[in-house]
């Protein structure tokens, strides 16, 4: 239903024939009188003949639509738009001894309060603006304790607020609100979870009911695409600060490690059995690492590879494929 061509068929289906309803109802005929509206006929017969037009390239959009590498590529697509606009919005202004500080932050903001979610979902979103705003008012220190994409039962703990008096019930409720919860999950601030999808087509293509490397192999690429543009991204604080430079907030923010186990742990367990699999992800990994900026995102993809590698002697049946997967291990001038 999001898909513009599907928009535009339903509604000329629909408006053709709510269009022929009403045409037909002006038709009227007895043994001394009729009338049939000739044009509007014709403009009912020319409708007709664009909705089966339209119905062509609709088939079309269905038929594309359902192949494996356009899936991939739309959850991409929307992906890479989201992670544009989370990163954009980090927030710059963060003291080197930040961590040194909020001690003694919580020593004069003695006063402990727990905020709790209201209704049972998925955290879609968190609405930092509004939470910024509030903490500055009322001399707040917000610990938020979950990360959207997380399932929240009634009741469940969101934040943990330092104060320095007893807080109104208006403010809790205004806090609560700028948590968004909903029965579905979505990519807007949860990167993981698209990366989760690919995975998931990665890990349906295959089981042995599919076996289908190739598909693997698609989501392997797109996942290394996503990786080595994240590795050369600077990642959003988990600090955010208010205008006079005070922290407010303290949140869980995304981080390189993370992201790339969710993106190849279950890959790799998954095609442990299968050489041209394990062997390409040893190949997107060397890539991956080449991208890298920091010792940690190294240390993470140097670990992955050393799995990687592990799985293959351990399935491996055939002395060439583990030769092959060796030779691409140690071809990274960096883990000689």
């Amino acid at each position: 239903m999001y898909n513009r061509l599907n928009q535009i068929v339903l509604g000329m289906y629909v408006s053709t024939y709510i269009y022929c309803l009403i045409v037909l109802n002006a038709v009227k005929g007895n043994d001394n009188f009729s009338f049939v509206p000739s044009i509007s006929i014709l403009m009912a017969i020319i409708l007709a003949i664009v909705c089966i037009i339209f119905l062509i390239f609709f088939i079309h959009q269905v038929s594309m639509s359902i192949q494996p590498s356009y899936v991939i590529n739309s959850i991409r697509s929307e992906l890479d738009k989201n992670i544009k606009e989370t990163f954009s919005n980090q927030n710059s202004k963060v003291q080197v001894n930040i961590d040194e500080i909020i001690p003694e932050i919580e020593q004069n903001l003695k006063v402990r309060i727990s905020v709790t979610n209201i209704q049972d979902g998925y955290l879609q979103y968190i609405d930092f603006s509004p939470l910024l705003s509030i903490a500055k008012e009322n001399n707040l220190l917000i610990k938020i304790k979950i990360k959207p994409g997380t399932y929240l039962v009634k009741g469940a703990l969101l934040a943990e607020i330092s104060s320095a008096g007893p807080s109104e019930e208006k403010m809790i409720s205004k806090i609560q609100s700028s948590f968004v919860t909903a029965h579905i999950k979505t990519t807007f601030q949860d990167a993981e979870f698209a990366i989760d999808q690919i995975v998931e087509i990665a890990c349906k293509a295959l089981s042995p009911g599919i076996n289908d490397p190739f598909t693997a192999i698609t989501c392997i690429d797109n996942l290394s695409a996503i990786m080595c543009d994240l590795a050369q991204r600077q990642f959003p604080e988990k600090y955010f600060l208010d205008d006079e430079d005070k922290l407010r907030i303290i949140t869980h923010p995304l981080h390189f490690p993370g992201l790339i186990d969710a993106a190849f742990n279950q890959i790799r367990q998954y095609g442990a059995s299968s050489p041209s699999v394990l062997i390409r992800l040893m190949e997107v990994l060397n890539t991956i690492h080449q991208f890298c900026r920091t010792d940690e995102q190294r240390q993470s993809v140097k670990f992955h590879l050393l799995k990687v590698l592990e799985s293959g002697k351990c399935t491996f049946s055939i002395e060439e494929d583990i030769t092959d997967l060796k030779e691409r291990y140690y071809g990274l001038s960096s883990l000689n």
